[in-house]
């Protein structure tokens, strides 16, 4: 059967952000994509947007490590726009992202001496499949000890819940090895989380197995996008994995804080 939104697909510039969007709720990748619903901002959104600024500034010598500080604190309201959710006690969680963002740029002392930074926010462009895909790797450095290229991707996540959502990020830095390979004729020997929340630095040693599995992704979950009919929202879907019963309201929080498309879905509305 040949999708009604065939000609949009073909024409489509895949991401890694694209395609995991319908990994995670095709109705939202539909509303988004296809439909081209208007997109709501988040908090978190436009934290993580603030922080990759500054990095990006730092990395490209426009900013010193004694400047970082100060540049958060002046970017702030610029970038931040939107309110942060309550958490459980009454209290905004915008005060905690503010102290953990300053706390990381007022410590912050610069990436490891062995690092050469050979480009920052490079627009990435390569193929999988056929299909042409895009994205922006944040980092790439070189290890002038032995010369082998890496990956660095800034997440303002506090820390992965589970190995399973480390392997889906992971699936991103994979696709940017795609790229390096194509530039440089060499895989990355290593793919690296800044945790700039926390401070933590997640460190993943390449993998073929695990770059042949990525590329497969990108190909089976774009077969799935053309051949769906339906998209069904990520409620759904759950609740029919389960075999229970839709909830008379839907409480949960990517839904009701980090979508973007939370003001046209129908299982927002009324909520």
């Amino acid at each position: 059967m040949i999708s009604k939104y065939q000609e949009q697909l073909d024409r489509t510039r895949w991401s890694y952000s694209r395609i995991h969007t319908y990994a995670m709720c095709p109705a939202s990748f539909k509303m988004i994509y296809l439909d081209h619903c208007p997109k709501v901002d988040n908090a978190f959104g436009q934290f993580g947007s603030l922080c990759h600024s500054i990095l990006e500034d730092y990395e490209n010598g426009k900013l010193l490590e004694y400047e970082l500080e100060d540049e958060f604190e002046q970017r702030w309201t610029e970038y931040v726009k939107c309110d942060f959710p309550l958490m459980w006690n009454g209290a905004s969680m915008g005060a905690m992202y503010y102290e953990k963002g300053k706390s990381y740029f007022s410590t912050f002392e610069g990436y490891p001496s062995n690092w050469e930074i050979i480009g920052a926010e490079i627009e990435a462009e390569f193929g999988v499949g056929g299909r042409k895909v895009i994205g922006f790797i944040d980092l790439l450095v070189r290890d002038k000890n032995d010369g082998k290229l890496i990956v660095v991707d800034h997440k303002s996540k506090a820390k992965f819940r589970t190995k399973k959502e480390q392997a889906e990020y992971t699936i991103q830095l994979y696709l940017y090895a795609k790229w390096v390979f194509d530039h440089y004729g060499e895989y990355p020997k290593e793919l690296i989380f800044n945790m700039f929340r926390e401070k933590v630095m997640v460190h993943i040693q390449f993998d073929e197995e695990h770059f042949a599995d990525a590329l497969r992704w990108v190909t089976e979950t774009v077969d799935a996008i053309y051949a769906d009919t339906e998209f069904k929202d990520k409620i759904t879907l759950d609740c029919e994995s389960r075999g229970v019963e839709l909830p008379e309201h839907n409480d949960d929080f990517f839904c009701k804080n980090l979508c973007s498309c939370r003001d046209c879905c129908e299982r927002m509305m009324g909520e």
